[in-house]
């Protein structure tokens, strides 16, 4: 009688078993890259225990911290420092091997970077990891923007990702216009972050965002001293030519 069940064993068992076999490659592949200096380490001479009784000398030396953090972590049985870094930066690697290689299966399978997005969403992942996913993954910031706005990401949570990468106000400004989103949506977003005129000033400015620019974005229309964006679109005029003609400023200064 034929079994289904065993049968799902068996291909859970083999699923299972090329992961490892993954794996297992990823971590020889990456110990081969970063060398095996930091395994000299077992090979040594050994640390003997200490007395088993208490010993005053050995506490006082405890006390004033006169031990390198690695014998301090390799006498508590701890990982030293040294192999912590290589195993981290080798995990790290790996991680990215494997997803690489997961990503390379999905494509073969006819899977889009829709498809795959839209997977990552299903699986719980926040826009944060999958933002960083895409960039382990070779993806430029542009695409990665791009296919968060394709998907409908709210503009203030696309800034917020991009500020918690650390990129800089200019950054995400020159990164904004590539993704096509509109500068009174990310006006908003300054405006509600706390920005300063003088940043916001800065930004346009190099953008090369003359003021006829600013003022069509600021809508100020026809009678422009009527709309109560005037004052700070005249503002950034007086900005733009003091930086765009100092030598002009000067003139008027001196006069």
């Amino acid at each position: 009688m034929h079994n289904a069940f065993a049968d799902d064993q068996r291909i859970n068992i083999s699923e299972k078993n090329n992961e490892i076999c993954l794996l297992a490659r990823g971590f020889v592949s990456v110990y081969q890259q970063l060398g095996s200096a930091p395994f000299s380490i077992f090979l040594s001479s050994p640390k003997l225990p200490g007395p088993t009784k208490p010993n005053a000398a050995h506490r006082s030396l405890r006390s004033v911290d006169t031990e390198t953090e690695s014998d301090d972590e390799e006498e508590r049985g701890i990982i030293p420092s040294s192999l912590k870094d290589f195993v981290k930066k080798g995990t790290s690697k790996v991680s990215d091997w494997y997803l690489m290689r997961k990503y390379q299966s999905w494509q073969k399978a006819g899977k889009t970077d829709d498809d795959i997005y839209k997977l990552w969403v299903r699986q719980g992942k926040d826009t944060d990891q999958i933002y960083t996913r895409w960039i382990r993954l070779g993806k430029s910031e542009e695409q990665v923007s791009k296919l968060f706005v394709k998907h409908g990401l709210d503009p203030e949570d696309l800034y917020g990702i991009l500020t918690r990468q650390g990129k800089s106000m200019d950054d995400i400004y020159s990164l904004w216009q590539k993704v096509d989103l509109h500068d009174a949506q990310i006006y908003n977003i300054w405006l509600t972050t706390g920005k300063t005129d003088d940043q916001i000033f800065s930004a346009w400015y190099k953008a090369n965002k003359d003021p006829e620019n600013i003022g069509i974005m600021l809508q100020l229309g026809k009678n422009p001293k009527d709309n109560r964006n005037f004052p700070f679109w005249e503002k950034y005029s007086e900005f733009y030519r003091a930086k765009r003609f100092p030598d002009l400023q000067l003139m008027v200064s001196r006069t």
